[in-house]
């Protein structure tokens, strides 16, 4: 064996293992409590950086795809990384927690509003006065805004449910599948 072929078998072995060992890279960033602290941003962007150019210069220069197919799948590795630190590290799910209870809370304000609303509406009409164009638009507004918020509340459910069960979920709760 040639130095030409030794140096081809060593780059697919440890190619190999490069791709494999992302993986635990990947894994624990995914699972990170302390939003992802140990990764650098720097060295994982150069990285990112380095295998994206290689994979060019491989395509572009050398017509090897082979090669650019391989740093293209390292690049993705590091893209990976990155998207999970920044999802830990801009508190993604914390945050969309905050807006679910903000529109739980508006829901509810919004349904006392409607309730205060319609009682105003109703004396109206059992004491003879005259009818209140304003109070029904009052009222149109208040259950356009509940809308929003069922909506929203809905879209919420919907995503965090696993693909399959969506429609039997909903199902249950009463909405149409």
């Amino acid at each position: 064996m040639d130095l030409s072929h030794l140096t081809l078998v060593l780059f697919g072995i440890f190619s190999s293992v490069r791709v494999v060992s992302y993986a635990p890279q990947i894994y624990k960033v995914a699972v990170d409590c302390n939003r992802a602290s140990a990764i650098s941003y720097a060295t994982w962007i150069i990285w990112t950086g380095a295998n994206i150019s290689t994979a060019l210069y491989a395509a572009v220069n050398l017509q090897d795809r082979f090669l650019a197919i391989v740093s293209t799948i390292y690049a993705v590795c590091c893209i990976v990384v990155l998207g999970l630190t920044y999802a830990k590290r801009s508190n993604l799910a914390e945050r969309t927690a905050q807006a679910l209870a903000r529109t739980k809370l508006r829901r509810s304000g919004l349904s006392a509003q409607l309730r205060l609303a319609a009682h105003r509406q109703a004396a109206f009409r059992l004491y003879g006065q005259p009818f209140d164009p304003l109070g029904e638009m009052h009222i149109k507004r208040i259950c356009r805004q509940m809308l929003i918020c069922d909506v929203l509340l809905l879209a919420t459910k919907i995503s965090s449910l696993p693909f399959g069960t969506r429609g039997a979920v909903l199902a249950q709760d009463g909405y149409a599948a």
